[in-house]
């Protein structure tokens, strides 16, 4: 609101400032504006989400997509969203401290729980996983169990390369191809997106993708809260909706001597 006041003021004129109660006064008196929540961005974040930065990387997809024309059944986007597990232990871990002699008692860490998934451009949705922190599924986790969702337990409930190799070779990579298949499109080029994680970083997993003629292409690093497909939407929601059902657990802790 203060920019448009001073936008087209002469150099010496003074800036007007405007009250909090004068935007919220306008906001009501007209019901079509509306006002937002100011968005955090850590400083990696905010260091490219400029043009110039993202304007290579559009540059590169739209030559793929001018060179293969892929179709929407054909363009995928993976991703994984991490949940913190609330839990009811009261377990602490004793340690010796740093500084002087005695014992500091520490609340056991947070842990965690990853929902992985992949995602076409059409709507459809490839079999996911969620990678469970404990050595036993609750009945209620084994009732999810079906042949769109896995449930495998880690102990971190974070994914890490070994996961993530499994993931892509033994349910994403023969889904994909059995979608082609079933599509008849045999022959066409497929595009994956997925952001630039350390579990992705392993060259023999993206050999067999490559044989089957997909494109595997990455986000440029810390650009995933603008451009990727499922940050934007479907996860946009699920989180959202953990948030409104669901209340955090606090991750601070508590030490004594």
């Amino acid at each position: 609101m203060e920019n448009v006041l001073n936008y087209n003021n002469e150099e010496d004129t003074p800036f007007t400032e405007v009250s909090m109660s004068a935007v919220h006064g306008l906001v009501k008196h007209h019901t079509e504006l509306k006002t937002g929540t100011p968005k955090n961005l850590d400083i990696n974040r905010l260091d490219v989400s400029c043009r110039s930065v993202l304007k290579p990387w559009n540059k590169t997809l739209d030559e793929l997509h001018e060179k293969y024309h892929y179709n929407s059944a054909l363009n995928i986007n993976i991703d994984e969203s991490s949940t913190r597990v609330p839990t009811d232990s009261k377990q602490l871990v004793v340690r010796t401290t740093d500084t002087k002699a005695g014992f500091s008692k520490k609340s056991p860490r947070m842990m965690y729980s990853t929902f992985v998934a992949a995602v076409v451009a059409d709507g459809f949705s490839f079999p996911s996983v969620i990678l469970w922190p404990s050595a036993n599924l609750q009945n209620e986790l084994k009732s999810l169990l079906s042949q769109t969702l896995e449930i495998w337990r880690k102990g971190s409930g974070l994914t890490d390369n070994k996961c993530f190799k499994r993931y892509a070779l033994t349910i994403l990579l023969p889904s994909i191809i059995e979608r082609r298949k079933r599509m008849s499109l045999e022959n066409e080029h497929i595009l994956l997106l997925l952001d630039t994680h350390a579990s992705r970083a392993d060259p023999s997993i993206w050999r067999e993708f490559q044989k089957q003629q997909i494109d595997v292409r990455t986000f440029v690093l810390h650009s995933t809260h603008s451009c990727q497909p499922l940050d934007r939407g479907v996860f946009a929601v699920f989180k959202s909706e953990l948030t409104n059902r669901f209340e955090a657990p606090s991750s601070s802790s508590s030490s004594s001597n």
